[in-house]
């Protein structure tokens, strides 16, 4: 368009490649508004959510469609289009590319609207059927891309609130991120059947310092019919040239993406493995206390069944006291009650303690018949043992 200014770049649809056109060069924007975007962009977040269920239900529409005709119907076309075309104006805004408000005419914008140029073609119907398989190694490309570029769409913030304007390689490098997830999402929704991946980083590279300084785009009137005026008309169909500065940032951004994420993860993976490893170990030890008395309950009654003197008898609840008692303090050390859930924890060593205490009284019965006669009271505290042994260890394999 020989009426745009050429600081209004923007990438070219051939082969089916989705256009998009945002303003390269950085414009001067109100300061409050860059320090106040986010807070000013929820009302435009609310109409994008509402737009993007809608867009999402004649997607699926289309995807049957699709499949039957290997085209999407050109109603729902030219819908997800424009729900396209305003998620693109919402997302320059919010990465403060822009101070234009998305969805508003240039009679009440500032700058020039970001453009969406999307031709309408056959689509493969086997790309169509595997379209989610196909597009997740975009997606996380994306998602990396956006982990690194909200580093420089910070950076941009803090500059702006005091300058009025960004600087121009993050403006650019942040750009590309912008026309990546509209490239994405118009392949995803099945408006175009080209992946987003051509030109990620710039479809030419001016080196830096070599481009003219330029005179900032002026706002042309309106025109008297009310319709808006070409001169502040972007053009999707032209080829980014950014700056090799801006190139490099890009790549960067996705280095740091990937850097960023497998932070995140490495963290989640420790914290996870540190209780995983902390229940595990918890329930080890609960499991083998209960092993423990157990055996000792085994070797009392066996010991007690061949007892004659009274002194075979006591000795042997001696035995089983120290060692019970043993046990105790060995879980108890290794599974201390403040890392512990309550109230099983306490449920479970006061088990043991009652465990211990039928066993110290049996080591001052007067004969073999008493000792014999305690057995009953000593089962039924080792079912509750085991009982509250095997609460404990749900709760702590749930945590």
């Amino acid at each position: 368009m020989d009426d745009v200014p050429s600081t209004m770049v923007a990438s070219a649809p051939g082969d089916a490649l989705v256009g998009v056109a945002i303003q390269l060069e950085p414009r001067r924007q109100p300061r409050l508004s860059i320090f106040f975007r986010l807070l000013i962009a929820i009302p435009f977040a609310v109409i994008l959510a509402l737009f993007e269920f809608v867009a999402f239900i004649a997607v699926v529409g289309a995807w049957f469609a699709s499949l039957v005709t290997g085209r999407v119907p050109q109603g729902i076309q030219k819908f997800v289009t424009t729900f396209i075309q305003y998620y693109l104006e919402f997302l320059a805004y919010v990465l403060l590319l822009t101070a234009r408000l998305p969805g508003l005419s240039n009679r009440v914008a500032r700058g020039p609207r970001p453009e969406l140029a999307i031709e309408q073609t056959d689509l493969n119907r086997v790309a169509v059927f595997f379209r989610l398989l196909l597009a997740i190694p975009a997606a996380i490309v994306g998602a990396l891309f956006g982990i690194g570029t909200e580093f420089y769409v910070l950076a941009m913030w803090f500059v702006g609130i005091f300058t009025g304007r960004v600087p121009r390689s993050l403006h650019q490098s942040v750009a590309l991120f912008a026309r990546y997830q509209t490239r994405f999402f118009s392949y995803f929704w099945l408006m175009s059947p080209t992946q987003p991946f051509e030109g990620m980083f710039g479809d030419e590279i001016e080196e830096d310092g070599t481009s003219e300084t330029l005179a900032e785009p002026t706002e042309a009137a309106p025109p008297p019919d009310g319709s808006e005026s070409t001169v502040n008309v972007l053009d999707p169909s032209a080829r980014w040239k950014v700056s090799r500065s801006s190139s490099t940032l890009a790549k960067v951004s996705l280095g740091l993406g990937a850097v960023g994420y497998a932070a995140i993860i490495g963290l989640m993976t420790i914290a996870l493995s540190g209780n995983t490893l902390n229940a595990f170990s918890a329930s080890v030890n609960a499991q083998g206390a209960y092993h423990s008395f157990y055996l000792n309950y085994r070797t009392y009654n066996i010991t007690l069944a061949g007892c004659t003197t009274t002194s075979c008898a006591t000795s042997a609840a001696v035995a089983a006291d120290q060692s019970v008692s043993a046990t105790i303090q060995t879980f108890q050390a290794n599974v201390p009650a403040s890392q512990s859930p309550q109230p099983q924890y306490n449920n479970y060593v006061s088990a043991m303690i009652v465990v211990q205490e039928d066993y110290a009284q049996a080591a001052h019965v007067a004969s073999v018949s008493d000792a014999r006669q305690g057995l009953s009271t000593l089962s039924q505290d080792m079912v509750s043992l085991r009982n509250t042994g095997d609460a404990f260890i749900t709760v702590v394999l749930s945590l």
